[in-house]
Order: structure tokens, then C-alpha cells, then sequence
């Protein structure tokens, strides 16, 4: 099958999707707060109780067609009602139309430092395998507790996430996996899969297991899972560095992995969080 090319639009609806079916299995117990919903092609997530735009903003804002100021508008009202404290509107470079961002400007949103690096990769094997002292499974219901608690700690997160991101595991259309140093969970990472296409996200080491490898290893594992299913390509995102920073681990394991820069998206917020 020929690797279908890079394209900007299928790199942002794969996270999108992603993103909503996060939200969509959280458990109804859950009391942080958490709401999604789709305006036009956009969508919009929030978690009141964890003020931090990552869980709090809009993404695929005009990246499918033309985005129209009342459909900003919309979003941005939503938000304010549903949103935490602190907020924010993703923005690609090829969002439309070109006045996306002056008018995020005008209704006092300001663009953060660096913004999110959004790379692309074709199905094909990874040349070698990665060596690592850990012991990597995928993840089922009898280890689901693992999958989020190590998920939860690894990100520095509330406590009551790890549930929630527990009910990824067995969840149609993810795959979750667990890197364990003998029975002690040690690193997590997840992979969710729609429309052909591979989104890898939630890769996680706890503190005192970092620098072993174990993110460089969970990403392998799921490149060749991913290039099993026939994928047409898959995509992943880190934190982009600032002008002048070196990139970041996250950054440099992605690049080894064959992965290459896509675009870098900014993040129009409220304050600076």
C-alpha cells in the first residue's frame, strides 16, 4: 500500500477524534467537571476543575473549511460556561480563513511561547528494534488500574484521571500499553486509531523510572502495531520548543523514531498558564 502523503487536516481530526473519545469514556462518577462537544467541524473540550488549556480549549478550528467569526464566537461563549479558569483555541498554520488569528486577537486571546510540534509518519518498519530493560505489554481489563494510575502519576495529574483514563483500556479503537520492571508498573502510552490513520498519545514514565528507555521502546511497539493494521500513517505531538530552547526528550524520541515535523500549532489563551 503507498504511505498516503502528510496532510495537515488529517494530522489535526485524528488528535481531535482522539481527544473527544477521551472524554466520552470517562466515567459518569467522575467529578471534575469534564464536557465535550462539536460545533460545525470544530470541537471543544473542558475540565473545570484542572485549570490547564490542554484539557481546556477548541481544536480543529477551520482546518476542514473556512472557519466563520460566529462559529468563534460559539466556542469561545461555550468555554466560558463549561471551561476552567484558563482556556485556550489551538490554531494550525493552514486554518482558515487567514484572519483566524486576528481575530483571536481582538477578543483578547494571546498566542503562548513555542506552541505544539505536530509530526507525521509513514507506515513503514522501524529499521532496528529498541533495546530496553523493561517489560512491555498491551494492556487488558485485568491491568486497566495500571494503565491509569501509571498514566496519571507519570503526567503529574489529579488523582481521580487515573480512572478515567483506565477506561481507555479495551476501549474500541485504542490500544493501551504498560511497560513494567517486574510486576512494578513503570511507564504507560496509548494509541487510538480512526479513519486509517494511528494518533500516539499518553506516553508517560513515572519519575524514578525515566531515562531507561521506555517511551523510545513504546513508541516502536506501536509503530509496528500500527504498521500490522494497515494504517495509511500515523501522527503524534509534543510541546515545540521556543525560539532559541533546545527541543525537549519528548521532542528528540519522536525524531528518532522516524517521525517527521509537520507544522507547529499555536495556542491562542486567555492568560499566560
Amino acid at each position: 500500500m503507498e504511505p498516503a502523503a502528510a496532510d495537515a487536516s488529517d494530522i489535526e481530526r485524528i488528535e481531535l477524534e482522539a481527544w473527544l473519545d477521551q472524554y466520552a469514556a470517562a466515567p459518569s462518577t467522575e467529578r471534575l467537571g469534564r464536557a465535550s462537544t462539536r460545533i460545525e467541524d470544530a470541537a471543544i473540550i473542558a475540565l473545570k476543575a484542572v485549570p490547564l488549556t490542554l484539557f481546556n480549549r477548541v481544536l480543529g478550528l477551520g482546518i476542514v473549511r473556512p472557519a466563520a467569526q460566529d462559529l468563534l464566537d460559539r466556542a469561545i461563549t461555550w468555554l466560558r460556561e463549561y471551561g476552567g479558569s484558563a482556556w485556550g483555541v489551538d490554531l494550525a498554520p493552514s486554518a482558515a480563513p487567514a484572519e483566524l488569528a486576528r481575530w483571536l486577537e481582538t477578543r483578547s486571546l494571546v498566542a503562548e511561547e513555542g506552541g505544539t510540534a505536530k509530526f507525521w509518519r509513514a507506515p513503514v518498519l522501524p529499521a532496528s528494534s529498541i533495546a530496553c530493560a523493561l517489560e512491555l505489554r498491551e494492556a487488558d481489563a485485568s491491568v486497566a488500574d495500571d494503565f491509569g494510575a501509571t498514566a496519571q502519576a507519570g503526567f503529574e495529574m489529579p488523582a481521580e484521571l487515573a480512572r478515567s483514563l483506565g477506561a481507555l483500556v479495551g476501549r474500541p479503537r485504542w490500544r493501551t500499553y504498560v511497560a513494567y520492571d517486574g510486576s512494578t508498573p513503570a511507564a504507560a502510552a496509548a494509541m487510538f486509531l480512526d479513519r486509517g490513520y494511528a494518533w500516539l498519545g499518553i506516553g508517560a514514565t513515572l519519575p524514578h523510572h525515566r531515562g531507561r528507555g521506555a517511551q523510545n521502546a513504546l513508541l516502536e511497539r506501536r509503530i509496528r502495531d500500527a504498521v500490522a493494521l494497515g494504517v495509511r500513517g500515523l501522527a503524534v505531538e509534543t510541546e515545540a520548543p521556543a525560539a532559541g530552547e533546545e527541543p525537549g526528550a519528548s521532542y528528540r524520541n519522536i525524531v528518532r523514531a522516524g517521525f517527521a515535523l509537520s507544522h507547529v500549532r499555536r495556542r491562542y489563551v486567555t492568560h499566560k498558564t
